[in-house]
């Protein structure tokens, strides 16, 4: 198992990954670099504790809402709540779904979401009206 594999085992971020540490919120994000130094995204320098306090559980990873970078494969609930994969093309709908955080890393996270997201769009529904055989104009 690699380094950057067992981060993720454990703290579930990959190298490179940003994050918050929830209990400095003022703080601007922070990453793990190759060597597995945390550091934060403004240059400031951190103490090596800090690491050492994560991996102890006594600091906890706030993670960052997964923004797809341009041809990135991504999974997403579509409207009939199945999972769906797709290369982000940022596109108006595929930009509207990962704003609404409608956007996964892997299936497996994805269909942690579908409940979630089968309730969103049960409400959207109800609450908008088609016209059709079934309504009165």
């Amino acid at each position: 198992m690699t380094k950057g594999e067992r981060l993720e085992k454990i703290l579930g971020v990959t190298i490179g990954e940003k994050f918050f540490i929830k209990e400095f919120p003022n703080d601007p994000p922070y990453h793990f670099t190759e060597r597995l130094e945390l550091v934060k995204d403004d240059g400031c320098p951190t103490l090596p504790i800090h690491a050492i306090w994560l991996f102890l559980g006594v600091l906890h990873i706030e993670k960052l809402p997964f923004r797809p970078k341009y041809d990135q494969l991504y999974f997403y609930i579509d409207s009939f709540n199945e999972v769906t994969s797709i290369y982000n093309n940022n596109t108006t709908g595929q930009l509207m779904s990962i704003l609404l955080g409608n956007c996964y890393r892997t299936k497996g996270e994805a269909m942690l979401h579908i409940k979630e997201w089968t309730d969103k769009f049960a409400e959207v529904r109800n609450n908008v009206e088609i016209e059709g055989e079934n309504n009165e104009m």
